[in-house]
């Protein structure tokens, strides 16, 4: 049987920022958007990879090269990266625009830092 993946979060700030950006979701929307973000986990624990556009973006580069993803539902975006198949979360963010802000990159970067050092690796 095939070892389970995991959705990691990158630290403890990670369910303040979702309820952050679920509070610029309309009220009558935030039940569907958390429930298909938990699909969407679900769906990736299980084995199956999101699908790129509809489902995740490659949005940046990390400074290892390695690449940073967002996991989108409407117009919330769940960031992170992969790591030993798991997919560990930085934040997540209302979007108001298309374009990834200096900001979303800068706390992305930031977070992997934190985390390689959480769980005791130099970047790979």
């Amino acid at each position: 049987m095939a070892q389970t993946r995991q959705i990691l979060q990158a630290n403890d700030n990670v369910q303040d920022s979702l309820s952050e950006a679920m509070r610029h979701v309309p009220a009558h929307m935030r039940t569907k958007v958390a429930l298909k973000f938990q699909a969407l986990f679900e769906m990736y624990q299980e084995g199956t990879d999101w699908r790129v556009p509809a489902q995740c973006n490659v949005e940046g580069e990390l400074e290892d090269r390695r690449k940073f993803l967002a996991v989108k539902v409407q117009q919330v975006r769940c960031y992170g990266w992969y790591h030993r198949g798991n997919f560990v979360i930085s934040h997540y963010i209302y979007k108001k625009q298309q374009k990834l802000s200096k900001a979303d990159t800068r706390a992305v970067q930031e977070n992997y830092r934190a985390w390689l050092q959480t769980i005791g690796e130099d970047n790979e």
